[in-house]
């Protein structure tokens, strides 16, 4: 079966079934994988003829083509060489074959002369999801995209061929014609294959890296997976590792050596802002800095730190005023959001957390409860402070609080409960109960710690 000028090989399943005699039946059609993985191409009569040779008795149901939209795959067994078109993260890019370049240039040129000689300038209404011509306003020229969302007068256009998303004037949008579609789409959409890494734990300036050693070297990319993509024309996302083949270099080697010291620097950057909190200083000129490692974090650091700066961060917290600690925690909680690569996070930084749930203020209960559910996952899973934990979340239990924050409290005691689930006593487990009488909500928060608590003591027992 030939697709995008590649051979696809068929790996026919099969099963023994005993009924008196021996014999041999089909239990999953190729069809189903054909079409799952979209790989089927128009000759509505090929699953008839693999039936026929390969003496299947089963029914094979005739394959229905939906789109003339084709599109271009990586081999999944051999590396394949290629370029990369857009950059948006080592988490999220697209590349080309290198050796369908020709052809997109061809593709290119066909499409200036046809726009250029005003043959598909038909005024025509372009909708959401529809596939079009647009322009590119960087250089101008008309590019194969399909239209991602309206404001009316702008349309979000995704470049099938490039991978690039960009506002362009509706004026500027039209009707995709049909002999524009015998080219498959080019752009592939990858992430780089790179351990615990992923789309949002790279510091920010290696993406800028990953798109010049695309433009300066030729590439070699090698499917290890694949994964669900971003973009619904084609809902699949390679996970690849690219080799550089001339030195036969990795390049996630070269950009980790990279991250690592763009997060070296973002991490002295900040240590020198968070050196400048002082106690002494009027709670004005204390915000001012805080607004200053807001707005380094925003556009520079993140993400990008280490947990030693987020320790700093909490320790002036805990003994600054409370706007001031606020204003903290909540840059805390958005490092947290966007960086997953707090794989160093301390045990200790804990007993500042905790000291915020001695608050009154409901603003500080509800962002340190926050922080706790984006801290949990990274923790140690044995903890000797675990049983001080859950002490801090049952007295906020008793206090009156809002339905939300006792959920939240509700959600981190299942997930602690998790690690150990002898960390809850009987008493505690009745206040929760009687918490969960409080409202339907609280009593679905209820449900899963009550799960829980009855699979453990049903394990032990």
């Amino acid at each position: 079966i030939l697709c995008c000028d590649q051979t696809l090989w068929l790996d026919v399943e099969e099963q023994e079934i005993y009924d008196g005699v021996q014999n041999r039946h089909m239990m999953t059609t190729p069809q189903k994988l054909l079409l799952k993985n979209e790989h089927a191409d128009q000759n509505p009569h090929h699953l008839e003829m693999l039936k026929e040779s390969l003496n299947i008795k089963t029914e094979v149901q005739q394959l229905q083509v939906s789109s003339n939209i084709r599109h271009t795959f990586l081999p999944l067994l051999n590396g394949q060489e290629v370029t990369i078109s857009a950059v948006s993260s080592p988490g999220l890019f697209y590349v080309q074959l290198l050796e369908h370049q020709q052809q997109l240039y061809d593709l290119h040129d066909y499409i200036d002369s046809k726009m250029n000689s005003h043959l598909c300038t038909i005024t025509q209404s372009v909708l959401v999801g529809d596939y079009v011509i647009a322009k590119f306003p960087v250089d101008e020229r008309w590019y194969r995209g399909v239209v991602m969302s309206s404001d009316g007068e702008m349309n979000q256009i995704f470049f099938l061929d490039y991978g690039d998303t960009e506002w362009i004037c509706k004026d500027h949008c039209y009707k995709l014609p049909t002999s524009m579609l015998e080219v498959p789409i080019q752009a592939i959409e990858c992430k780089l294959n790179s351990g615990c890494k992923n789309t949002m734990s790279w510091s920010m300036n290696v993406a800028d890296h990953l798109w010049n050693i695309g433009q300066e070297n030729v590439l070699v990319a090698k499917v290890a997976g694949i994964s669900v993509g971003q973009h619904s024309m084609h809902n699949k996302c390679y996970i690849v590792d690219l080799v550089i083949k001339d030195s036969g270099g990795e390049v996630s080697d070269v950009l980790v050596e990279i991250d690592t010291i763009c997060v070296k620097k973002a991490n002295s950057w900040m240590q020198q802002y968070v050196d400048k909190l002082n106690l002494h200083s009027s709670v004005e000129e204390q915000l001012g800095e805080v607004q200053l490692i807001q707005s380094y974090v925003l556009h520079h650091a993140s993400p990008a730190v280490s947990g030693d700066v987020i320790q700093c961060l909490l320790k002036f917290a805990s003994v600054a005023p409370e706007n001031v600690a606020i204003m903290l925690l909540r840059t805390v909680a958005g490092l947290l959001t966007f960086q997953s690569r707090f794989l160093d996070i301390k045990e200790e930084s804990l007993t500042s957390i905790l000291n915020f749930l001695a608050y009154q203020s409901v603003q500080m209960n509800e962002i340190t409860l926050v922080i706790l559910q984006l801290v949990e996952p990274l923790l140690p899973q044995e903890m000797v402070s675990l049983k001080a934990i859950v002490e801090s979340l049952m007295a906020l239990l008793k206090r009156d609080v809002s339905i939300h924050t006792h959920c939240s409290v509700l959600q981190l005691l299942w997930c602690f409960m998790r690690r150990d689930h002898r960390c809850i006593d009987g008493d505690s487990m009745d206040l929760i109960l009687g918490v969960g009488k409080k409202s339907e909500m609280l009593g679905k928060c209820v449900e899963p710690i009550m799960t829980l608590v009855k699979v453990m003591y049903d394990d032990e027992n």
